[in-house]
């Protein structure tokens, strides 16, 4: 019997060739490839859009979790289980036919809506691109046909880990996956999305500011496409997230407080642990600002905002860090040792360099 794994893959740029691991026997492989530096196996395997049997199953010699990265690896091919036979060629998705040896397929055919505003199934039908490569068949809803890169969603997944590893915009990335929403609240598990269209180098991660193209309703304010899940509709001022941006710095630039950010920008969670790259975020709104609001958590004390990212939940007492505190102080003041401070809020580090200027940062626990 035999068994033809087949991968979607885009215009193959010209790699230069390092040494190649010796093919399995009865593996007729049509490309291989080097990883990039620093990328294990289910990395590597991720971005060609199979799991990490399949990346096994087509090269026997691979050690993993820690990949050579100075070999070349078997990316398309088929496996031959009977080696007496002739191999099949590689021209379509792979067959579930019984097997002695099973490779997991890469294709799932239904996946499931994260949002119920999406359609529930998408088309498992084999999508022609319009450029001569083949698409896989769960796609993202509405994806340009000169798509020539893939990347599969998982369980995992998530918008940031996909530019990040992809090394593209938000703002591109929407473009191209028109159904995942410009705040890409709606990427589809079970699915591949388009990373990568023939004739354009898409920009690093934050560096292209996405065109304002739609005006926010209510107060008729032009509103940047790739903006921050979640964001107040009154907005009349918006900050562009690129690589090097923090909260702080955001925070400081634009004269306003952590605790009014994350009002008009929710997504951002309260410790401003998830700004995205590449999109635009809230930094001011029509009318007065918000005032910080506390929250009662599950111990009864009711937990100002915002506050160290990661502290613990089971905080008595609380400091206010302002631009004049610094770690030697607050541990004198408090009477508490940098081994405490540390584990109460883990974002500050070992070294204290992480502490925030206007958070409240944990003293005391119960």
């Amino acid at each position: 019997m035999h068994l033809t794994t087949f991968l979607a893959v885009g215009l193959l740029p010209a790699l230069p060739y390092a040494r190649s691991l010796p093919s399995r026997r009865g593996v007729d492989c049509s490309f291989h490839t080097s990883p990039d530096s620093g990328a294990t196996c289910a990395t590597f395997a991720d971005a060609w859009g199979m799991s990490e049997d399949d990346l096994k199953a087509l090269n026997t010699g691979i050690k993993c979790p820690n990949i050579d990265t100075g070999a070349t690896y078997c990316m398309i091919g088929s496996v031959n289980n009977d080696p007496d036979e002739p191999s099949p060629t590689a021209v379509g998705p792979k067959s579930t036919a019984a097997a002695s040896t099973k490779v997991t397929s890469v294709i799932k055919a239904t996946p499931t809506a994260v949002s119920p505003t999406v359609p529930q199934k998408p088309s498992t039908t084999e999508q022609p691109s319009g450029n001569g490569i083949k698409t896989p068949d769960a796609i993202q809803e509405g994806m340009v046909t000169n798509c020539n890169k893939f990347h599969e969603v998982k369980d995992t997944t998530t918008c940031q880990g996909i530019l990040n590893y992809n090394k593209i915009s938000l703002a591109d990335f929407v473009k191209w996956n028109p159904a995942v929403g410009k705040d890409c609240s709606k990427l589809w598990k079970g699915t591949s999305a388009c990373v990568g269209v023939i004739g354009s180098n898409p920009s690093p991660t934050g560096a292209t500011k996405p065109s304002p193209t739609k005006a926010t309703p209510g107060n008729w304010i032009k509103t940047p496409e790739a903006i921050q899940e979640g964001m107040v509709s009154n907005c009349n001022k918006f900050h562009e997230v690129k690589d090097t941006t923090t909260c702080q710095g955001i925070v400081e630039y634009n004269k306003i407080t952590l605790a009014d950010f994350i009002k008009w920008n929710p997504a951002v969670g309260k410790d401003c642990s998830k700004l995205w790259k590449g999109t635009s975020a809230c930094v001011g709104v029509i009318g007065s600002k918000p005032q910080p609001t506390a929250t009662a958590p599950s111990n009864g004390i009711k937990t100002p905002s915002p506050i160290q990212a990661g502290m613990v939940k089971n905080c008595v007492t609380f400091h206010y860090i302002s631009s004049t505190t610094t770690c030697q102080a607050l541990l004198k003041y408090r009477k508490i040792t940098m081994e405490q401070l540390f584990k109460w809020n883990p974002a500050v580090k070992k070294d204290c360099s992480g502490l925030w200027k206007d958070t409240h940062a944990c003293v005391a626990v119960k």
